[in-house]
């Protein structure tokens, strides 16, 4: 069986781990335009300090090996290294690349890497599928999995945006987005999420001494992690409670909690189930008015990272404010910006530079992408009723535009937000990828 694999970070090399680590006669083909494989966008960041959101003790890459990256932690990077530790997610990167390079190791003759982008996927064949890279390469395949990760944010509406043409950043993940050739200029990052927080690190990091302003819709930052505790608590709301009462029953299971974390964290095993019971409007409801609250609690931040913007905060190098962009314009070498503030006033700031913080867009139809817009126009896929992720069953199969699970096209990972709440993160990554090559196996 020839099974290619689109997209070599994190979810893409875990499904290429657990296919080699089989003794079935198969062929792996990891197509990933990046050098550094396994890695991806998350784990090949050049800042070090940029941590894991996540303590070693719950990052394992296997379901039945739940204290492996702390155990590879300690013989490869800090012998102190505890259970609670937030390690670098450079050195998380180097551990995915040592299991993909192992289970390449055991197999060599199975595997083969492309350094190019997928442009088209061509499933016209009941035969084979014919994908088609950048570089020309075109491989006849029998399955494939989409495991592209999260796009880049979507365009802001915003007038003005032209004038800040050279010093406005698409991405904090651009080149060139968060260096520092002018040290004590300000710089204004729309979002305050876990994006945002990377990106004013990485500024700290490389020698910014300017003021950060971070502009969201609702001014919150991540909350940060508590005490690492093992385990997971119970859930206080099951699979089948209508959104109201699961919000009543929440907010009184925190008030009565020691620790709200413990409350949020138990409800991590049972969402996806939870979420597949809503209607869709209930999702709508959810998304609009509280995703932003869940996010803050749910999505924390490293205590040395949340330490690092406390300080921030209080020497004033860090404002968080609640609003909207307006309006860019340009005077001289500065931006000046225009916020629509929470309350209805207006509010003008300078800056030298803006760079957009506001996390993936997660509408497939209007990425900019070749091979997602070459699988909408044959109709081989299906956005869900909100707009967000891909259409897909439960063993990750995609469905197209007449309703049909595919038997050949697969996708993991953010792709699946269509139909899972929770599908960006290691443990739903692991339990993904574990799951889908099996089922590629049997099938």
């Amino acid at each position: 069986m020839n099974i290619g694999i689109i997209g070599g970070g994190c979810s893409g090399s875990l499904v290429a781990v657990h296919l080699l680590r089989s003794p079935s006669p198969l062929a792996v083909h990891l197509i990933e335009p990046r050098s550094n494989l396994a890695r991806g966008l998350a784990y090949s960041t050049a800042c070090p300090d940029h941590l894991l959101n996540v303590p070693a003790g719950n990052m394992s890459a296997f379901r039945s090996h739940p204290s492996q990256f702390h155990e590879w932690l300690r013989a490869n990077w800090s012998p102190e290294a505890g259970p609670d530790s937030f390690a670098p997610r450079q050195v998380y990167g180097k551990y995915l690349e040592c299991l993909l390079r192992a289970a390449v190791k055991s197999r060599p003759e199975c595997f083969r890497s492309y350094s190019s982008e997928a442009l088209d996927v061509d499933l016209a064949s009941p035969q084979a599928i014919h994908l088609t890279l950048r570089d020309l390469t075109s491989l006849a395949l029998d399955r494939v999995v989409l495991a592209i990760g999260n796009p880049a944010p979507k365009s802001l509406p915003v007038s003005g945006l032209e004038a800040a043409h050279g010093r406005y950043y698409r991405s904090a993940w651009e080149s060139g987005a968060l260096e520092c050739p002018h040290a004590d200029q300000p710089v204004l990052l729309i979002g305050s999420g876990l994006t945002a927080v990377d990106a004013l690190v990485a500024l700290r990091s490389g020698g910014h001494r300017g003021v950060v302003y971070m502009v969201s819709r609702h001014g919150q930052l991540p909350h940060p992690h508590a005490c690492y505790q093992p385990g997971c608590p119970e859930a206080v709301v099951q699979p089948g409670t209508r959104l109201s009462a699961a919000v009543r029953a929440v907010r009184a299971a925190v008030r009565r909690a020691p620790d709200w974390r413990t409350v949020i964290d138990g409800l991590r095993p049972v969402s996806n189930q939870i979420w597949s019971c809503l209607t869709v409007a209930e999702r709508s409801r959810f998304l609009r008015h509280l995703k932003v609250y869940w996010d803050v609690h749910r999505h924390r931040m490293a205590p040395q990272i949340a330490a690092v913007l406390c300080t921030a905060e209080q020497s004033g190098g860090l404002e968080v404010v609640a609003g909207r962009l307006r309006q860019v314009g340009a005077r001289g070498e500065c931006l000046t910006v225009e916020i629509t503030l929470r309350g209805g006033h207006t509010r003008t700031i300078a800056v030298g530079r803006i760079v957009n913080c506001t996390g993936p867009n997660c509408d497939y139809r209007r990425v900019d992408s070749p091979l997602m817009q070459s699988l909408f126009h044959q109709a081989q896929v299906s956005p869900c009723e909100l707009g967000t992720g891909l259409l897909t069953n439960e063993h990750g199969a995609v469905i197209d535009q007449a309703g049909r699970p595919s038997a050949r096209l697969f996708a993991i990972g953010p792709l699946r937000s269509g139909g899972l709440f929770e599908t960006v993160a290691l443990p739903e990554i692991r339990v993904q990828a574990e799951a889908l090559a099996a089922h590629l196996l049997a099938g």
